[in-house]
């Protein structure tokens, strides 16, 4: 019996999976990068798709459209779930969409609050597709159809820290929103009430733009330190970002966003965490099979 323990224990031992790694600044397969780019004497605000292990960067399509975004610099946009479209506003009330594979751009409309333009810093949306706006006082429903503002609720950040937002994003693996403002604070935001919940500050990374990826890891554009990454629960730790100097400088962009795979089962276990148990079930079940034929032929 003991020696039929010992080959079930030495074959768990051979196969199983080895403890996971820091995560690597890599982007899981199937998700793709892409940034507007925040630079209109050059680049016009420019759709980009990003190669970070290349280090290269490919444009989509010609940039504005005719006359022009008036914006000089594309705002931090999000895609909309089931699409292609990336929204963005710019320095304007101007709300723009632009298409992933194609590059077209077209103007939504303004954003506007009881007919008034009011002028977004930076614009999310979740996974439902619900899209919010905000200024440096507060947060805003956004109609993407229309550009139409609704259910103001504060979110102040003068009042918090004088500054400004200025990278918002959504998560899918905790669902919430998590905005970084100028002073380098990290913040997630309750969208149903305004509560903005201080989680962390780094003043060596200036965020000006962020996405999550399909596992739940965050990426950033840096003034100066082009894309970086960075696990949500390290970012007041300098020592565990992973700096990218391939693409930097060449990248700057307040609209960095990640195309994200489509959740699958195998996604759906691993945000249980069935997807690492599995495979020990599975070797389990091996032992177990190759030490019953063991005591068999003993037999």
């Amino acid at each position: 019996m003991k020696r039929i323990l010992t080959v079930g224990a030495s074959l768990v031992l051979l196969v199983a999976p080895a403890p996971p790694a820091l995560a690597s600044p890599t982007l899981p397969a199937g998700d793709t990068m892409f940034e507007v780019s925040c630079d209109s004497s050059t680049n016009s605000d420019q759709l980009h798709s990003l190669n970070l292990e290349a280090g290269t960067r490919t444009p989509i399509g010609d940039g504005v459209p005719p006359g022009g975004t008036g914006s000089g610099c594309a705002g931090q946009g999000a895609i909309k779930p089931g699409t292609d479209w990336h929204y963005f506003n710019g320095n304007s009330s101007d709300l723009f969409r632009v298409n992933l594979i194609s590059g077209d751009v077209e103007l939504v409309g303004q954003t506007m609050k009881d007919g008034s333009p009011v002028v977004l810093v930076a614009l999310s949306i979740d996974g439902f597709g619900n899209a919010y706006g905000l200024t440096r006082y507060n947060l805003y429903s956004l109609d993407l159809s229309t550009g139409t503002l609704s259910e103001e609720k504060p979110a102040d950040f003068v009042a918090l820290t004088g500054g400004s937002p200025l990278a918002f994003a959504y998560d899918e693996k905790t669902d919430e929103f998590y905005v970084v403002e100028n002073e380098g604070g990290l913040y997630r935001l309750d969208v149903a009430t305004g509560e903005l919940t201080l989680l962390a500050a780094n003043p060596d990374f200036w965020v000006g733009s962020m996405a999550f990826d399909s596992r739940g890891r965050l990426w950033v554009n840096s003034e100066g330190l082009g894309v970086t990454s960075v696990n949500l629960e390290d970012f007041g730790n300098t020592a565990r970002w992973s700096d990218w100097h391939v693409l930097s400088p060449e990248v700057y962009s307040n609209s960095l966003t990640i195309r994200r795979t489509q959740t699958s089962n195998n996604e759906n276990l691993a945000n249980t965490g069935a997807a690492e148990i599995a495979p020990l079930v599975i070797v389990g079940l091996g032992a177990a099979v190759l030490a019953f034929a063991i005591r068999r032929r003993s037999a």
